[in-house]
């Protein structure tokens, strides 16, 4: 059954927005998007201890934010979700898909789809995207991750994910498409596998994930897929951010290309969990990580200040780095800190955009990370 609490005890007059605000203690997996109204939403997943989905709204750019709902399954505590992520439909509903049964041995992972009509205050069931034909055999591994929305060409909604139960590869990249709105779903392929083999105990080591794509304002009319590619070797280079271009948002390229490594100014690069934003009306692109990199491949002193900024909308740059609004001070010594962050532009009301971050923060008193956000001018 689909649990809804939305009275949650949160004031009804949130204070404004410092520098750096605290959204919400153990949390996880920040998304924000903005509604034809101009209201934004933003959900995170509770984590360690709930594994539900709690949703933010906020009516004043992202100053401040109201907890307006938090829903999930029944199953979710104790068989675990991971890495919700939500989309804004044409008609202003709302599409969320979350991964399940994660930490479920013998259990099938399925990314599984919830629909909101009422600006994320109610949620419901709306299908499973994607359905695993082998059961969970360890724990948070041998599943589906990190689904992420987006429009191809026509106007249809695709979904892109990481998949670990494929003979062929240690984890690929799928897509899969919908022509009702997120009712059914068709057309599952590969986007990105490296390997093409068939043996489970010689598959392929190399792990695109963490799949996020934007319409790029660079006026080509392309689509951009961001990703990591874990099992990289040296050390300084696993999981480096990169992308492939599409001129439809469904088709990529060669499904056993890794890509183009992604590179900032300085020559300086982000490994792990990327997140990418385009800015409209010929906005930059906005680029950020979890870790920071020089060229040589030791850590930048400037990890987990900044963010890239591609003035040209083009992920080929030129490249300018900004100050994150979020600062961050233990991305390496925290598995959590930094990690798969959300980043969304906003009017400032005097012509311009500002940039709200939301991003986790290690808590060495309960050891678990908290939700973080601000908010910083992009012009």
């Amino acid at each position: 059954m689909l649990a809804v609490l939305a009275a949650l005890g949160v004031s009804a007059m949130p204070a404004p927005a410092e520098a750096q605000t605290l959204l919400q203690a153990g949390a996880r997996y920040p998304r924000i998007r903005m509604l034809p109204s101009g209201e934004l939403i933003a959900t995170v997943l509770l984590f360690p201890t709930d594994y539900r989905v709690r949703v933010f709204s906020s009516t004043n750019n992202g100053a401040s934010w109201t907890a307006v709902s938090t829903f999930g399954e029944a199953n979710w505590p104790t068989q675990h979700t991971s890495s919700p992520d939500f989309v804004v439909m044409p008609n202003g509903d709302l599409i969320l898909g979350i991964n399940t049964e994660t930490n479920c041995i013998g259990c099938i992972p399925k990314i599984r789809i919830f629909k909101s009509t009422n600006q994320g205050r109610n949620w419901s069931y709306l299908s499973t995207a994607a359905t695993s034909n082998k059961a969970i055999t360890s724990t948070d591994n041998d599943g589906f991750w990190e689904p992420n929305f987006s429009f191809d060409s026509s106007g249809n909604l695709v979904l892109t994910y990481a998949d670990e139960t494929s003979d062929c590869c240690s984890q690929k990249l799928i897509k899969v498409r919908s022509y009702d709105g997120g009712a059914t779903w068709t057309e599952r392929s590969n986007l990105i596998a490296m390997g093409t083999g068939n043996d489970p105990d010689n598959k392929d080591a190399h792990r695109p994930g963490m799949p996020i794509v934007v319409k790029l304002t660079d006026g080509t009319n392309r689509w951009m897929l961001t990703y990591e590619v874990c099992g990289l070797s040296p050390a300084a280079v696993n999981c480096r951010h990169h992308y492939k271009t599409s001129t439809d948002g469904w088709n990529y390229g060669a499904t056993n290309s890794i890509g183009t490594a992604l590179v900032g100014n300085a020559n300086r690069y982000f490994n792990g969990t990327p997140m990418v934003k385009s800015v409209p009306d010929g906005g930059p692109l906005l680029w950020i990580g979890k870790n920071l990199y020089l060229q040589e491949g030791t850590v930048s002193q400037a990890n987990g200040l900044i963010l890239f900024k591609s003035a040209s909308g083009s992920p080929s740059g030129p490249w300018d780095s900004m100050n994150a609004p979020v600062q961050l001070t233990n991305t390496l010594a925290s598995n959590c800190e930094g990690f798969s962050p959300a980043l969304q532009w906003v009017p400032n009301g005097s012509g311009g955009k500002n940039l709200v971050h939301m991003t986790m923060k290690y808590n060495s008193t309960t050891a678990v990370c908290d939700m973080y956000f601000g908010s910083a001018p992009l012009n």
